[in-house]
């Protein structure tokens, strides 16, 4: 997708890849430790997301949209490929495009 960023700097605005970053590491965390992990990491995301905002890198809609891409790809796909049919995914999103990879463990 093309779009500026805030500050017209280029058109790199969605996806934001820091906060997507921050976003599947929370998501983990929740799914395997439970909340006691999770919350923070969680309340960690957002202030990623808003620091981002903030310094008119992304708009909050970029934000909120790559946060739920990244946090619903690794709690609905990584973990349970994982555990039930050994198999490793992996989501790599550019401004050009996107990649999807599984791969199988023998």
């Amino acid at each position: 997708m093309r779009e500026e960023r805030p500050d017209h700097s280029d058109f790199h605005s969605f996806p934001s890849e820091t906060t997507a970053l921050s976003a599947s590491g929370s998501a983990f965390l929740w799914r395997r430790y439970g909340w006691e992990y999770g919350l923070p990491a969680f309340a960690a995301t957002q202030f990623v997301s808003w620091s981002r905002v903030q310094a008119d890198k992304h708009h909050w809609y970029d934000t909120l949209a790559s946060s739920g891409i990244a946090a619903g790809y690794a709690l609905l796909v990584t973990t349970p490929l994982k555990k039930r049919y050994n198999i490793s995914t992996d989501l790599e999103a550019a401004p050009d495009g996107a990649m999807v990879r599984l791969s199988y463990d023998f």
